[in-house]
């Protein structure tokens, strides 16, 4: 019985159009995962449309979409940390 709900299950997170349900559920256990990262990148505003943005690329574009997403903002904060050390290092030096 378990297999088959955990099958069901993940048919259904990998399905080309998830929905919506199945979008907010994966979408609140990666927010779980990662919300201190979340915090220290983004303001409480941010991070509740980050999530309403998550949740809706994965009900519509599935973990394909999904990941494009999360990729791009591990990419730009990765950016914008290492501008602002370079930015600090220039400012001290000039």
């Amino acid at each position: 019985m378990l297999l088959c709900a955990s099958q069901t299950a993940v048919q259904a997170a990998t399905a080309q159009f998830p929905g919506l349900w199945v979008g907010a559920g994966v979408n609140s256990a990666v927010f779980l995962l990662g919300i201190r990262v979340l915090l220290a990148g983004l303001t409480p505003a941010g991070v509740a449309n980050s999530w309403l943005l998550g949740t809706l690329v994965y009900a519509a574009f599935g973990w394909t979409g999904y990941l494009l997403v999360c990729i791009y903002f591990l990419l730009g904060s990765a950016v914008r940390s290492l501008c602002r050390e370079t930015c600090d290092c220039l400012n001290t030096f000039l």
